[in-house]
């Protein structure tokens, strides 16, 4: 039941409030979910064709207030009960399917008569619609194909740059447009199957800039909060749970550092262990949060004075250890080591699933990790095989500058970072300029380790050489405005370095 009034009491204030209306909408998508392809393609194909010419309501188009996407959605469940599959697949095409349906169209609406699906006796059609019905009466194979090719499908070929199309287009007899769908719908279908994968992980990519952004909104996860946010990324994609717990401990770390940490978030670090734990995963991320996670939970939970939760507890298998003695800087030290371990294993899966399409290196925030922590051997051993990976590769990642993050990295690009803030004011709120292609950020530590190292002129001249020709490599317009200043910055640092050492 919706709130919904009768079109003719929607004036009325108080039938309005009160009037009610029968929803078949989980049935109603049970029922397209198990169309066949081609039938969903067809509905698909016909939702365009009215929107575009304006012929539903939902096209502002006051005239046409009579047809709506109900209408539409309407005959197809009645063509995909009554039509057999031969007639969807063997008998005709996409134009001539079209074609037909539309006709069926034109004359319920002559007629004023459109079935409900569900309801008996229940008639959608409140008046005849002469003029609608006439428009779609004159809509033939031959002129609905030339309107998918024109409004449709040069549009997408297009945005996807397939040049296929385009060459399809000129070779193809205008008069038989019905042979002319099929190749370009090949050729899409074709497109799209060597882009899936692509199209996959950039979506994967924006999911995770959601995550960050929405645990750093949140100031405080509860235990009931976290088994929800989990449960409902266990049904979208269970990759994504160890990287919102990554996210959390950061979000920990940074209230630790802050003098915020409180009961309620250390017990929902702990639900965010007990859930993982039980969720289905791989070997790689089930021996990561085993080995780091449960090590975390175990000395965290009773940094507290107050007792925690026992049955909690004994679902993690926790002994309940108390180190009083506990401090501050250990603790965070700890929650960002967490994190950086889950967002390596994280990295791996990454590699596992889009390596085949991404240049992706498993060990970048161990590396920034490191060099935080002045271990500059192994964040230059890390990096000289990052940047060895990355400098001949198309498409890599990008590691976005989230507040959560910052505490991982060095003095440097945080004053870069803030000098950035300062001065472009769109910064903050643009997700797109709040990042650095792996690469450069690989260059950059490549160097500062060299310098510390004080490592040979030669050794810092490639490094320079590697530097300018990512500067090159990307024009700088898709240079993001931090990565400028960063390579910018190590370029400067190694030729001052070089013309010293030089004099």
């Amino acid at each position: 039941m919706v709130r919904v009034a009768h079109h003719r009491c929607r004036q009325d204030e108080c039938e309005s409030r009160i009037q009610h209306r029968l929803s078949f909408s989980r049935a109603e998508i049970v029922l397209v979910n198990s169309w066949l392809p081609v039938q969903q393609i067809v509905y698909h194909m016909l939702r365009i064709f009215v929107k575009i010419e304006r012929l539903t309501d939902s096209s502002a188009n006051a005239e046409a207030g009579m047809l709506s996407n109900y209408h539409m959605k309407t005959l197809m469940l009645w063509a995909c009960e009554l039509k057999t599959n031969s007639w969807w697949t063997v008998e005709l095409n996409l134009i001539e399917i079209c074609v037909e349906l539309l006709q069926v169209l034109s004359v319920w609406l002559q007629d004023a008569r459109c079935k409900h699906y569900f309801i008996n006796n229940c008639n959608l059609l409140r008046r005849p619609d002469c003029v609608t019905a006439t428009r779609l009466r004159s809509v033939k194979d031959e002129r609905l194909a030339e309107w998918f090719i024109n409004n449709y499908v040069h549009k997408y070929s297009e945005f996807c740059r397939y040049n296929i199309l385009r060459k399809l287009w000129f070779y193809t007899d205008i008069r038989n447009n019905t042979t002319f769908i099929p190749q370009s719908a090949f050729a899409l279908s074709n497109w799209r199957l060597n882009h899936s994968l692509l199209l996959s992980w950039d979506h994967f990519s924006s999911s995770q800039h959601h995550i960050a952004n929405l645990v750093y909104a949140c100031r405080s996860l509860s235990v009931r909060s976290c088994f929800h946010f989990i449960s409902e990324l266990a049904k979208v994609d269970q990759r994504l749970i160890i990287y919102f717990t990554a996210m959390e401990l950061l979000n920990v770390a940074v209230k630790t550092s802050n003098g915020l940490l409180t009961e309620e978030l250390l017990l929902a670090l702990a639900a965010i262990c007990y859930c993982v734990a039980q969720t289905p995963s791989t070997d790689e991320i089930q021996r990561c949060f085993y080995e780091s996670l449960q090590k975390f939970t175990t000395e965290e939970l009773a940094v507290t004075s107050r007792p925690t939760d026992e049955r909690l507890l004994r679902l993690l298998q926790v002994k309940q250890t108390v180190f009083h003695n506990l401090n501050k800087t250990e603790l965070v030290s700890l929650l960002q080591q967490s994190a950086v371990e889950y967002l390596t294993a994280f990295r791996r899966v990454e590699a596992r699933d889009f390596g085949s399409v991404v240049t992706v290196v498993t060990t970048d925030f161990e590396a920034l990790y490191a060099y935080k922590l002045g271990d500059y051997q192994h964040c230059l051993q890390l990096c000289t095989h990052n940047v060895r990976m990355l400098i001949s590769a198309y498409i890599f990642s990008t590691i976005c500058f989230f507040p959560l993050f910052i505490q991982l990295m060095d003095d440097d690009i945080v004053s870069l970072i803030g000098l950035v803030a300062i001065v472009d004011k769109s910064f903050t709120e643009d997700p797109l300029k709040r990042g650095i292609r792996v690469l450069s950020l690989s260059l950059y530590l490549l160097a500062q380790c060299q310098l510390k190292l004080r490592y040979s002129k030669t050794s810092l001249a490639q490094t320079l050489d590697y530097i300018v020709f990512a500067s090159h490599k990307c024009s700088l317009a898709e240079l993001l405005a931090v990565e400028q200043l960063v390579l910018k910055f190590a370029e400067q640092k190694i030729l001052k370095y070089l013309t010293s050492t030089d004099t």
